[in-house]
């Protein structure tokens, strides 16, 4: 890999606000606020009363959100480690429609973003006894929410933090269409939250095939990060300060290939450098094609190794087996990336199930049995078999075989639909993150 050249720390800058605008909006207007006092203080004001008015929309509970201590777990916790989750950010009216008139048209009822979860969780038996199985962890603890009120991801900043994260990793989806970001509502309440300073986020870029993003948009689209996202003090860095993004999915990044993947990230970086003056630092998930070609590449992750080393060979696991591949796994990825430059990840779960409800191509029992036996998924997971896989992956960090082996990428926060989730969840409560408070604790301090 060839040398990169560490950035100096950028400025803090003054934090955009959302809500009924897009984020680009937004920024256009924090950038005039930055240059204009006055308007810096008359704006800042005006665009948090309107905050609050569109957080009034959707409550949730208030006897779930109560004001509570915010870092009882997390002191134990040495600061050492960065500890984030991937967030789903689609749990609100940005969820995709197609997918929802599909089930309204196969059931005859309205849909939410909460279908599918919300009828698995409520059924035992479900399409003439595909689904049998407990699962009644598929309610978060918060009710089925609504993340376009910026009151719930305050919530789960609280949460988090509370038993010692310190980012979540939000997913970045590009509308190749409208040429424009397919902005999650959970991203949008994000950058309004009254507490968003109390943890970091970086982004994630997802491009496949549903959600490419053109050459012809690399431009706009490394343009629209920066602006959007990058610039702001809470971003997450590397040493240097140098914001961390990652390259989830580049199936639909230019034509899929490393050679375009790296044509992307030159020009993200050429317009980070000229706007912020840092140099950014690029991971790349092993989920992506080709990824240990890619040369922009400053390091690597892994969202869900689920199909490592053993691949494809069985698709319903116990999630005891996922334990047992943890090693094997990062003895490979040493093999073909280097344990140097590896930021480390776990898992703590993986179902599709629940999104065979909005499938177009499960209308009958036959259909449903046939797509259900060509996904995977993990059997028995449970908050004491992710506490035994968060101490072998912490063994690992603690190797210092990595140079970033300080950090940990968590899947993850709240994918309900597909079965990575430590939210805290009517079944178990904060068991998944009491999981995590109660590994990483330096228990000298006890």
């Amino acid at each position: 890999m060839k040398n990169k050249h560490d950035g100096s720390e950028r400025e803090s800058a003054p934090r955009a606000k959302v809500g009924a605008f897009t984020p680009s909006e937004i920024a256009a207007v924090t950038t005039k606020l930055r240059l204009d006092p006055f308007r810096r203080a008359s704006g800042l004001l005006l665009l948090a009363a309107l905050a609050v008015l569109i957080g009034a929309h959707a409550q949730p509970n208030p006897e779930k959100i109560g004001a509570g201590p915010e870092k009882p777990h997390a002191e134990r916790i040495s600061k050492s480690y960065k500890l984030g989750a991937y967030y789903f950010g689609y749990w609100g009216p940005h969820f995709p429609t197609d997918q929802l008139r599909h089930y309204e048209q196969k059931f005859g009822k309205s849909a939410d973003w909460w279908a599918g979860v919300r009828d698995l969780r409520d059924s035992s038996d479900v399409g003439g006894g595909l689904y049998q199985g407990n699962f009644r962890h598929l309610k978060p603890a918060l009710g089925y929410y609504d993340l376009s009120n910026p009151r719930v991801i305050e919530q789960h900043i609280r949460q988090a933090i509370r038993y010692g994260l310190s980012f979540f990793n939000f997913y970045f989806f590009w509308d190749s269409a409208l040429g424009s970001e397919k902005y999650g509502d959970g991203t949008s309440s994000f950058l309004i939250a009254e507490n968003r300073d109390a943890i970091d986020f970086m982004i994630s870029i997802v491009a496949d095939a549903a959600d490419p993003i053109p050459r012809q948009s690399f431009d706009a689209v490394a343009d629209h990060l920066v602006t959007a996202y990058i610039w702001r003090s809470n971003y997450l860095t590397v040493p240097g300060g140098r914001p961390l993004v990652e390259i989830l999915h580049n199936q639909g990044l230019g034509n899929g290939s490393a050679e375009d993947t790296d044509a992307f990230l030159r020009r993200l970086r050429e317009i980070v450098r000229k706007r912020l003056g840092v140099n950014p630092f690029f991971i790349v998930s092993t989920s992506a094609q080709k990824f240990s070609n890619v040369l922009e590449a400053d390091g690597y992750t892994c969202s869900d190794h689920y199909w490592y080393p053993e691949g494809l060979k069985t698709l319903v696991k116990s999630y005891e087996s996922y334990i047992r591949s943890i090693d094997a796994y990062f003895d490979l990825m040493n093999r073909v990336v280097g344990d140097s430059s590896f930021f480390y990840c776990i898992s703590s779960g993986h179902d599709e199930r629940p999104r065979l409800y909005l499938n177009p191509g499960a209308n009958s029992k036959e259909q449903i049995e046939r797509l259900r036996t060509m996904l995977p998924y993990y059997l028995e997971r449970s908050p004491a078999r992710f506490a035994a896989a968060l101490r072998r992956v912490k063994a690992r960090m603690d190797s210092r075989a990595s140079r970033w082996g300080n950090y940990l990428m968590i899947y993850a926060w709240n994918e309900w639909n597909e079965g990575g989730i430590i939210e805290p969840d009517e079944q178990n409560g904060e068991a998944y993150l009491a999981a995590i408070a109660e590994v990483f604790a330096d228990h000298r301090q006890r």
